[in-house]
């Protein structure tokens, strides 16, 4: 599978360009013969890295620096729920789906099927559970974060679930419901 970014501009067309996928596998190739398993959530940080999360099949952060080398980040490919405090490399996830950068360059995964947000030190190699956001382990595919992102500010992390929205603070760890019910389906009207 390839990831294509799309570059809109003032130009009369669009232009296509493949940043990242190839045949290859393993850590410091040029990120166009990369292979990739499953990439699902993308995010730049300050410097213009690019942060990929695999989903089921990859269950790995990587990274595209500018130089154009994709470099292998945290996570194992196989799933599970470890690593917290250790190793990034070393962590195992099970299938997230999305991530966010924060603005210190540390990035926080939606670890969807293990219930919880985690928090990746790049710099520092560790992982860590990100407080504020953890489902029942018995719950977790159906309340875990699939889809997470910072507000404009920092202050909030918003994550959706099947069932809800919820804004997390990032100071406090406190969380609201934004929207939702708990219920899993369609709306009713009225």
């Amino acid at each position: 599978m390839c990831l294509l970014c799309l570059s809109w501009s003032a130009l009369p067309a669009a232009t296509v360009e493949l940043v990242a996928g190839g045949a290859e596998a393993g850590s410091g190739l040029p990120a166009t013969r990369a292979k990739l398993l499953e990439p699902f959530g993308t995010g730049f940080d300050a410097a213009g890295n690019l942060f990929i999360v695999e989903m089921v099949s990859g269950n790995r952060l990587l990274k595209i620096g500018a130089d154009g080398v994709l470099v292998h980040v945290a996570g194992e490919t196989a799933s599970g729920d470890a690593g917290d405090g250790g190793p990034a490399l070393a962590a195992k996830f099970n299938g997230p789906h999305n991530l966010a950068v924060l603005p210190d360059g540390d990035v926080l995964i939606g670890d969807t099927w293990n219930g919880r947000v985690r928090r990746v030190a790049v710099r520092a190699g560790k992982v860590t559970t990100w407080p504020g956001f953890n489902v029942p382990a018995a719950r977790a595919r159906a309340a875990g974060p699939y889809c997470i992102t910072l507000t404009p500010d920092g202050r909030e992390l918003l994550i959706a679930d099947l069932r809800q929205v919820h804004a997390v603070e990032t100071a406090t760890g406190k969380v609201r419901v934004l929207a939702g019910n708990g219920q899993k389906g369609v709306p009713a009207d009225g």
